[in-house]
């Protein structure tokens, strides 16, 4: 979460607009990808996880 919360924030900081909507659940985005360089799988503690998020930017044409 804390990830995607700063992508979206350093976004809105710099004028990105993402490829989003809103729909009655909330937020949804066009594509986004998040991967662990370090997460569950090879480390317990979570306050050590590394996290890589990609948000594709909206369509300016």
């Amino acid at each position: 979460m804390k990830a995607n919360g700063a992508l979206i924030d350093w976004g809105a900081e710099h004028g990105v607009a993402w490829d989003s909507r809103q729909t009655e659940q909330g937020g949804a985005f066009g594509a986004r990808l998040e991967s662990y360089i370090k997460g569950p799988e090879n480390e317990s503690d979570p306050d050590k996880w590394e996290t890589e998020v990609a948000i594709r930017v909206a369509d300016q044409s």
